[in-house]
Order: structure tokens, then sequence, then C-alpha cells
């Protein structure tokens, strides 16, 4: 029988990275396909029509990544995958209620990217490398602010999820869900990690508005979820 397969960038975290985690932590025994996201490789799957599941390549209906296969079907959609696995492992609900807050949780991460590929991540790394400076977290500029910007709203929200339900996770659940698995990754693949492309001065900037803000939102992070997901964070991860 033909293992699984995640497809996805191995030195992005992004939106493979929580699936994996739902994988791992349900002891799938899949095939992790990874490639770089500026290798060869990836350009000649993609052009070959490797990650569309569609094969009248209609617009919307795949193409991009990540694209899970299991049992000769093709997956796309990241939050959809997630849910799916969610579902099928547990780390979703069947209570409606429930699954509401799980949704508005991954909805969220998705409001504040714009529903875009390139985040403020992207854009940071990218004026940082333009500039040959080794950080930009002293500077005014709109990379920098808007990358603050985001984590601080992403903190900030979280911090009041945490507030509300009173619960170990966000969408008010005593144990991990997918809700969790989708917002803890633009914390510990970038800012909780010491490799990543995000240098460690902005690192350090961004941990210290959390001290000040969101303090309950930090010891989430720090004392709940990195300790759940060691075993299971793909090495190698720049952001």
């Amino acid at each position: 029988m033909t293992k699984p397969r995640l497809t996805y960038f191995g030195d992005i975290g992004g939106r493979g990275e929580p699936i994996r985690f739902v994988l791992k932590l349900a002891n799938v025994d899949f095939e992790d396909d990874l490639f770089g996201a500026k290798s060869e490789e990836y350009a000649s799957r993609k052009a070959k029509g490797d990650f569309n599941s569609n094969p009248t390549k209609l617009k919307g209906t795949g193409g991009g990544l990540p694209v899970y296969v299991e049992d000769g079907t093709l997956y796309y959609e990241s939050n959809a995958i997630l849910r799916m696995l969610g579902m099928k492992h547990g780390f979703y609900s069947t209570d409606p209620a429930t699954a509401w807050e799980i949704d508005v949780c991954m909805e969220k991460v998705e409001q504040v990217w714009k529903h875009a590929g390139f985040t403020p991540m992207t854009l940071y790394l990218v004026a940082r490398t333009t500039a040959k400076v080794d950080s930009l977290a002293d500077s005014d500029g709109e990379a920098t602010a808007n990358l603050v910007a985001m984590y601080t709203e992403l903190a900030e929200w979280g911090e009041a999820q945490l507030k509300k339900h009173g619960k170990p996770f966000l969408a008010g659940t005593d144990s991990p869900t997918i809700a969790d698995f989708r917002y803890i990754v633009q914390f510990s693949d970038s800012i909780f990690n010491e490799g990543s492309a995000i240098d460690a001065k902005m690192r350090d900037k961004i941990k210290a508005m959390m001290d000040d803000k969101t303090p309950d939102f930090k010891k989430w992070v720090e004392d709940t979820m990195l300790p759940l997901l060691k075993d299971v964070r793909t090495p190698g991860i720049l952001w």
C-alpha cells in the first residue's frame, strides 16, 4: 500500500508545517516530499502539473502547495487539508460551536496575511537583503513596521482568545486542535527558531513586545506549544 504523501517546501514552514504536526502527532507513516522553494525540481514539477488536482487546470482548482495525496486522491488548499486530517485524527471537532471556534482561529491568520502568499515576513527579508544589512529591527521603514504590526496583531488576538476561554488552547479546548497548529507556526518557525532567517535582533524585539503586551500568549507559545511540538518540528526551516 502506498504511503500518504505531503508535498511542500523544506525550507519554509508556512502552510505545510501545521499539516506535518497533525500527521506526526497522529503517528501517520507518510512520505514528506520536500524541496527548496527556489529549486529546479519545484519549477519543473509545477510546470508539469504535479500539484494540480484538476486535469482541466481551472483557476482555483489547485496548482499551488501544499498538496496531500492519500489513497490515490490529491487534496489541495492547506486549511481544507487541515480540517480533513484534523477530523480524521482527533484534532478537529464534531461539535459545531467548537468547530466554529477552531475555524475562526485559522481564519484570523488568513486575515492578517490578507490571504496572500507574500507575507510581511517575506517582505521584511527582501527589504533587509536589498539594504544589505544584518537587521532592520531599528528601522522605521515600512517593512519593519508591517512585520511588527503583524506579530502584534497575532499575539494580541491570541492573548484575547486565551483570556476569553480560560483554557489551555486557542479554540477553548483542553487538548490541541488544528487551530493551535495553524497559529503557532507564525511564531515557532521564525521568532522562536534560532535558525530562522528573521535576524536575532528582530526576534528579540518581537519577544519584548510579547513580554510587554501579551504575556499569557507568550507563555502559551513557550510553555504549551513548543514542548508539545519539540519532537515533530521540521529541522532546517528558515521561516
